[in-house]
């Protein structure tokens, strides 16, 4: 995926990425990059452009850190139950 995006600057991707969750309510979104235009024809497609935009623009803020892209994030989840424990 770094590869794909190595072309295009910080900034540009995300000004596209903000363009993309403005028409997400949409169902359909476009986007153009020098003078390419990919259009996104179902909310399913948005989310997952979004998610991959995402992950790049992270992917670029740990390299800046000085972190190195295999080391894991780490998130915790929590189960919820319904009866109170």
């Amino acid at each position: 995926m770094a590869i794909r995006y190595k072309s295009i600057e910080t900034p540009e991707l995300e000004e596209m990425l903000a363009d993309l969750v403005r028409q997400l309510g949409n169902g359909v979104a476009t986007v153009s990059y020098q003078g390419t235009t990919t259009t996104y024809s179902s909310p399913a497609q948005i989310r997952i452009a979004i998610a991959e935009f995402e992950s790049e623009l992270i992917r670029r803020t740990r390299a800046a850190a000085g972190l190195k892209s295999t080391q894991p994030i780490i998130r915790v989840s929590y189960a919820r139950t319904g009866n109170g424990l």
